[in-house]
């Protein structure tokens, strides 16, 4: 069996520009995760920036911390929006409710 190696078909991001993010230790390095967040805090003046595998992942641990802090297991989410917000939802096991977003209906 042979592999064959599949090129993106379109990605913003020039070979150059990866080359460019490797040498400057953004890349896949034992220290490109804590470079990569020195650099957000760094541009976003943030006290800390946390990096997650997925937008589905940073939201499941907000709703999460939110939870928490408000000591509710309920979300509220609209009843038409992305299968991944409910994902998050159910990934912290909350207890979820839909509303309509339209007055009429």
């Amino acid at each position: 069996m042979t592999l064959r190696r599949q090129l993106p078909v379109y990605s913003p991001l020039s070979a150059a520009a990866i080359a460019r993010a490797v040498v400057h230790g953004l890349g896949s390095g034992p220290n490109g995760h804590i470079d990569l967040s020195a650099m957000l805090e760094r541009e976003y003046s943030a006290d800390h920036a946390l990096l997650f595998a997925s937008g589905t992942h940073a939201l499941q641990v907000a709703l999460g911390l939110a939870m928490q802090q408000v000591g509710d297991e309920c979300v509220v989410l609209p009843a038409f929006t992305c299968f991944d917000v409910a994902s998050a939802a159910v990934g912290v096991r909350a207890r979820i409710r839909f509303y309509d977003l339209d007055p009429s209906t």
